[in-house]
């Protein structure tokens, strides 16, 4: 065996996020079952999420006050980690407020320094469909925790552009569908 399996990764980035005071389900347990030494399944159970919804519903539905959700990335980002797939279907909003964010399916996350443009292109993908370019702008400047941008600034917001713009077509198709 080669490393930690998927839902070992996926455990213990949850159980991670957790440790670090941000919202994720709560593992409690894996399970493995193997063959000859290779996996053939694998199971990975959390604590509910009471009144779980997809980001991607209430946005689809008009909720647009992502302000909290810039400030949870930009935490998630201080302690070094990416989520490596943080589209809108891998987090969850519990009920109707925009204001407790769970994040799913972290099994290829980890710590990777100067990555965290590819996390802020995935939020991106979808978003201007549903947010304007002014509304996405607020977002990055919340996430950075600056009045305005700087010329640094502005080379990251070029580069989440550049690597979203590959990204879009698939990520609005989903996000109008709800899948």
């Amino acid at each position: 065996v080669f490393g930690k399996t998927k839902v070992r990764r996926e455990f213990d980035n949850l159980a991670r996020l957790r440790a670090w005071g941000l919202d994720a389900p709560a593992p409690v347990a894996y399970g493995e079952e193997r063959r000859a030494g290779c996996l053939v399944r694998s199971c990975l159970i959390s604590e509910a999420i009471p009144g779980a919804r997809g980001l991607h519903v209430l946005i689809r539905e008009g909720h647009r006050d992502v302000g909290r959700l810039a400030d949870y990335v930009r935490r998630l980002h201080e302690h070094h980690f990416i989520h490596c797939d943080l589209f809108w279907r891998n987090i969850l909003v519990s009920g109707n407020a925009l204001d407790r964010f769970y994040l799913i399916d972290a099994h290829k996350g980890g710590y990777r320094r100067g990555r965290r443009a590819e996390d802020l292109a995935a939020l991106d993908a979808a978003a201007p469909a549903f947010f304007r370019r002014t509304e996405r702008l607020r977002f990055l400047l919340r996430y950075l925790n600056h009045p305005r941008l700087t010329p640094a600034d502005k080379a990251l917001g070029r580069r989440v552009l550049k690597l979203a713009a590959p990204l879009r077509e698939t990520q609005l198709r989903r996000a109008r569908r709800g899948k």
